[in-house]
């Protein structure tokens, strides 16, 4: 069975990517993104998985399998849905788009001004172990704030292209660019490429030809784990033009041999849950979100772990002849099976209709509140595959109070809109 559900799942996400083929600007739409984060990553595991199960016993290997198809699946259907008319009324935010400029400049010099701290204390913890926890958690939490600050920059700049604009615009990039290909992160090179992607399209309506976005899918399966390997190295190499000592497939080989293969956690925790009967019934998401935003260096570890439900015993779980190699994942398959059982997939159909949404207000109707949003949204819904999809309602959450602080302060007043201000592609500007 688990060969029949392989040929379904790269059909599902084949068909996925066919719909989005279909019109050039489904490639920044959630289902096309999703399809093609499950086939750069998940299907070169999936082979892998089949191939050298390990301790994965076969009927864990069908699930997780089964999983897969119905993960992908519900991205599609959940975009299906007729979206609530009165939700998007809601979002539909009116901004005056000048404000939010000066609010991004404002986050901009806040992330600079932190931002030495921010290297002394990863230093130090490289130092001692590599391991992050106080000061650097707390520092890696607001200097997060300059993806926000970057995306509206650019936006602005993109509309209004200055030589103020891009000065500006260029600055809140650089720490991006930094962190993106100093430290060889994956999800914040992904983060990047987006943020500029989706600002020409807003403004401009540029987008990549149709075989451009094809050839980038099929270069992740190779570069998603050979970066992941070599990190910053790898950039290193590329951009000082030493190819030649690239070995290109060398990350997708490593993962087609199948020694550590995420996969394989999620097949084993799954199998782990269903033997043992326990899961969390979304208070995973509640742990994750206290685990992510409750200090305990200053609140104290023990009112911190008060809070949590902690319904899973992940040492049972990991029991099974098996241990969790260090620096892996459970992905998000496995993470919302140890929720829900097969109904964990429904967060899938739920991240879908949200995604339609927003993308309906960022693009139909034009509104600038939620074209930052979705940015900031877009860029890290590939962890939800990848890692966790507990980290979502917290990524959501650290956009409603960052992005939320410069919208509160940008937002049109009404004698904005009685005076006949001009309504533009992303916001509100003088009249004339």
């Amino acid at each position: 069975m688990s060969q029949l559900f392989l040929w379904l799942f790269i059909s599902i996400c084949i068909g996925i990517l066919g719909w989005g083929m279909l019109r050039p600007d489904r490639i920044y739409q959630y289902p096309f993104y999703m399809a093609a984060i499950f086939l750069s990553f998940m299907v070169p595991q999936a082979f892998a998985l089949i191939e050298n199960p390990g301790a994965a016993k076969l009927e864990a290997i069908d699930r997780v399998m089964l999983m897969c198809c119905l993960c992908s699946f519900m991205c599609w259907m959940g975009y299906q849905l007729k979206p609530n008319v009165g939700f998007l009324n809601k979002i539909d935010i009116p901004i005056d788009e000048h404000k939010l400029f000066k609010a991004g400049v404002v986050m901009t010099i806040f992330c600079y001004l932190i931002r030495g701290a921010y290297a002394s204390a990863i230093r130090l913890a490289s130092i001692g172990g590599g391991a992050w926890s106080g000061p650097v958690t707390i520092l890696a939490f607001f200097y997060s704030v300059i993806n926000i600050a970057f995306a509206i920059c650019l936006i602005h700049a993109v509309k209004y292209p200055n030589f103020r604009n891009i000065l500006v615009a260029i600055i809140s990039s650089y720490p991006v660019l930094e962190f993106a290909f100093g430290g060889g992160r994956r999800q914040v090179i992904v983060s990047l490429i987006l943020t500029i992607g989706l600002a020409f399209f807003y403004i401009r309506r540029y987008l990549p030809p149709r075989l451009l976005s094809l050839t980038a899918i099929v270069g992740s399966a190779y570069l998603i784990p050979l970066v992941g390997q070599e990190r910053g190295v790898f950039w290193a190499k590329l951009f000082s033009l030493q190819f030649d000592q690239i070995s290109w497939s060398k990350g997708l080989d490593y993962t087609l041999g199948g020694d550590i293969l995420e996969l394989r956690n999620a097949a084993i925790l799954m199998d782990a849950a269903e033997y043992t009967g326990q899961y969390s019934f979304g208070t995973g998401y509640w742990d994750y979100f206290v685990f992510r935003f409750v200090p305990g260096q200053i609140l104290g570890n023990d009112f911190k772990d008060s809070l949590l439900f902690n319904l899973i015993d992940r040492t049972k779980l990991e029991s099974f002849d098996y241990s969790i190699p260090g620096g892996t994942t459970p992905t998000g398959i496995g993470d919302s099976f140890l929720e829900f059982s097969y109904f964990g997939c429904l967060f899938f159909l739920f991240q879908a209709f949200l995604f339609k949404h927003i993308w309906l207000a960022a693009i139909e109707r034009k509104n600038l509140a939620n074209q930052v949003f979705y940015v900031g949204l877009l860029a890290n819904v590939s962890l939800n595959i990848t890692h966790s999809t507990a980290s979502f309602f917290a990524d959501t959450f650290f956009q409603f109070v960052f992005l939320g602080a410069a919208l509160f302060y940008a937002r049109a007043k009404p004698e904005q809109l009685e005076h006949g201000e001009l309504v533009t592609s992303s916001g509100i500007t003088k009249a004339k």
